[in-house]
This record gives structure tokens, C-alpha cells and sequence, in this order.
């Protein structure tokens, strides 16, 4: 069995350096496959050594389990393979004025601190469940407001009072994050640092390497302080929680429960429909008031097996694939481009339906904020000039 983990995880490493020397750190599938690898293979590192790592695991089938692994990362770099990443620039700013956007922003800043001064020093002493229910119904909303306002940064950057009131609105959802331990922030933070990154070929890449080991280490900071665990590398490494659904879903499917055939997304497309999370605790503990998540992997598995796997990442690559291609066209290609890879980093550990449901919200947000708005007389410049119309790949750049 540890022969299967160790050479499943050599030939997810082929496949992220295959994907670096192509792109470099700008292949925005690098990145998502970094992630994905982090959070699948984490634990499986913790077992290899000898240390202690995510409850649950069914270790009779990891081997499966991690060739699903490996050939999602396979999936990322065939659609790295079949549609390359163009050179985009920084979109034109539009004619629009958004008297929305700064309203918007000033509004959650205000919520945040409200939030803060009068519940943040009982927050401080309590554990995830009791913070979680001091922060209040509007927690969760909350949260995935501010995620779209911040996708909004290339938006908020026309002008330096938006600016302002941008970094502001940052500054004060990070507080709230830290003092509730949510981890919220990163996804959605990574996922504009990588498109600014994207946007100037002048950036050093070393600095999104940086700022991402910084990431982890902060996620890891967080997760010991919201469960009282000990902070460290092993407890890092377990941030993942993907190997126990993969490993309990190959558990009772086919066995006990027949494969989906594409149901769960036609599924995902029904707004009120059950999430697979949902299924998974019902299943594992039910009457438990914990969730486990889900997973990408496991959900491709329990529709169409372990070949499923690949399929649904090639598809899924390609997809942000063209999402970032498409940015710089227009804000709205850039916002949704932004979005997108917040989503999908977001639901690695989690689901088809919360990835449509995060997109969908996401784009009534924008449209919210761009119908609000007024065009102006004359635009207010450009800032770095638009996509560029040639099909240059920045695997040639590289």
C-alpha cells in the first residue's frame, strides 16, 4: 500500500513540475493543481511519516483513493496541454462610475467593525462552534459578500478614494476572519494575487511563492487555534480533509450505494437540492452537527468512477483555463475570471452545487453593482492597456 501512495504522489510531482516548466508560476492550473495536491496529499505525507493525521481516513482504500489524486492533476495538465494561457493585460476602465461599489464596501467595513468591537473579546476565548454562533445568522452571508467585493479589486482600483475604501473593506474583513478563525480570505485574496500576477509580466513570481507559503502557514495558524491543536508542520499537512471523503465515498460506493451517472450536477443546478456534504454526514454521523465537506475527486468518483476523475478536472481545467484568457476583455470577464478561481479553490473540498451557487450569487452581486451605475461623460482612462489580441502563450514567455 505505501508503494501505491509514494509513487501516486511522485507522479502528481511530474505532473506540477510539467505544469511549472511550461507556465512558471504565472500557469493559473499550476496554481490550482498546487492547492488541490496540498490538500489531497498533506495527510498522506503524515502517514508516510509516522504522524498523526485527519480522523476518519479508510486506509484499506488510499491506494484508490490517490490515484484519483494523481489523475486529477493529470486532467489539470492535459487542459493545460490542450488550450495554452494567453498573455492578458489589465482591463481598459470603463465609462461606469459604480456610485454602488464604494457604498457597498463602506457597508461591510462598517459591519465588520460593529462586529468586532462588540463580540470580538468573547469571540477570543471560544471554541469554533461558540464563535460561530456568537457571529450570528449573518455570519456566513457575510462572508460571501466579501468575497465578491474583494474579486472586485481591479474594479475598485479606477480611482485612489475606491482604493481607499477597497483596502479599508480588506483590512476589516481579515480582522473579522482572524477573530472568528475563518479562512475565508485566503482563497479569494490568492485568487486576485494571481491574476495581478497574471495581468504584469514584470512581477517577480517569487513573490506569489511567498505570499502562498505565507498563506498555508496562516491557514494552519488558524485551524490549531479554532480546534486547540498544536501548531506545526504535521498539523499543516492535515489541513486537508480530502482523503477521508474519498476514501469513505470508494468505501460505500458501489458497494452500498450505486454510482450517480451525472446526477449530482444536474443536481447542483437546483438551488434547494441536498449537498453531497449533507449525504456524507447523514451517512458517517448522523445527527452530527460538524460538517466534513466533500470533495471534487470524490464527487467525480461517485458519478462516474475513478475515470470520471480526469474528465471532470480536464473539464474543469479548461474551464479557467478560458475564464483567464477572457480576462482583461472586459471588468465583467476580469470580475467573473477572479471569481471562478476563487470557486473552484474554495470547493476543492467541496462540491459542484457550491461552486455553481458561489458563481451564480457572484455574478448577481456584480450585476447589482454594475446596473446601479452611471456612465460617465468621458472614461476615465485606461490602465494598462487591453488583451492582448495575439495569441502569444505565457508558457513562451517563460
Amino acid at each position: 500500500m505505501w508503494w501505491a501512495l509514494v509513487l501516486n504522489l511522485a507522479g502528481s510531482l511530474v505532473m506540477l513540475g510539467w505544469m511549472f516548466r511550461r507556465g512558471g508560476t504565472r500557469n493559473v492550473l499550476l496554481g490550482v493543481g498546487v492547492v488541490f495536491a496540498f490538500m489531497a496529499y498533506g495527510p498522506l505525507v503524515n502517514l508516510i511519516l509516522g504522524e498523526s493525521t485527519y480522523g476518519g481516513i479508510v486506509i484499506a482504500h488510499l491506494p484508490a483513493a490517490s490515484t484519483g489524486f494523481l489523475l486529477a492533476l493529470v486532467g489539470l495538465a492535459f487542459a493545460d496541454l490542450l488550450q495554452p494561457q494567453r498573455q492578458v493585460r489589465v482591463p481598459a476602465t470603463s465609462p461606469r462610475t459604480y456610485e454602488l461599489l464604494p457604498i457597498i464596501l463602506a457597508g461591510l467595513a462598517g459591519y465588520a467593525a460593529v462586529r468586532i468591537l462588540t463580540l470580538g473579546p468573547a469571540m477570543l476565548g471560544a471554541d469554533k462552534l461558540t464563535r460561530i454562533e456568537l457571529a450570528g445568522r449573518w455570519h456566513y452571508p457575510y462572508l460571501l459578500a466579501e468575497t465578491f467585493a474583494v474579486a472586485l479589486y481591479f474594479v475598485a482600483r479606477r480611482t485612489a478614494f475606491y482604493r481607499a475604501l477597497y483596502w479599508l473593506n480588506a483590512a476589516a474583513y481579515v480582522a473579522y476572519c482572524l477573530v472568528t478563525t475563518e479562512r475565508d480570505f485566503l482563497f479569494v485574496g490568492l485568487a486576485v494575487l494571481v491574476h495581478v500576477q497574471v495581468f504584469d509580466p514584470s512581477m517577480r513570481s517569487r513573490r506569489l511563492v511567498v505570499l502562498g507559503v505565507a498563506s498555508v502557514a496562516l491557514a494552519a495558524f488558524l485551524a490549531a487555534l479554532r480546534e486547540n491543536l498544536t501548531f506545526g508542520l504535521a498539523q499543516a499537512l492535515n489541513q486537508g480533509s480530502i482523503p477521508f471523503v474519498d476514501t469513505f465515498v470508494r468505501l460505500v460506493v458501489p458497494d452500498f450505494w450505486p454510482y450517480r451517472f451525472g446526477e449530482s450536477y444536474l443536481e447542483a443546478l437546483n438551488p434547494r437540492g441536498e449537498l453531497l456534504q449533507t449525504w456524507l454526514v447523514n451517512l458517517y454521523a448522523a445527527g452530527s452537527s460538524g460538517g466534513y465537506g466533500f470533495s471534487l475527486t470524490a464527487e467525480a468518483y461517485l458519478n462516474f468512477g475513478t475515470l470520471g476523475v480526469p474528465v471532470v478536472f480536464v473539464a474543469l481545467g479548461l474551464l479557467v483555463r478560458w475564464t483567464v484568457n477572457q480576462a482583461g476583455r472586459s471588468e465583467w470577464t476580469t470580475y467573473l475570471s477572479v471569481l471562478l478561481l476563487t470557486a473552484v479553490l474554495t470547493t476543492l473540498r467541496g462540491e459542484s452545487a457550491q461552486l455553481v451557487r458561489m458563481m451564480g450569487y457572484g455574478v448577481v452581486f456584480f450585476a447589482v453593482v454594475w446596473l446601479g451605475s452611471s456612465r460617465s461623460r468621458t472614461p476615465t482612462g485606461v490602465a494598462h492597456g487591453m488583451l492582448s489580441r495575439g495569441a502569444m502563450s505565457v508558457h513562451d514567455r517563460v
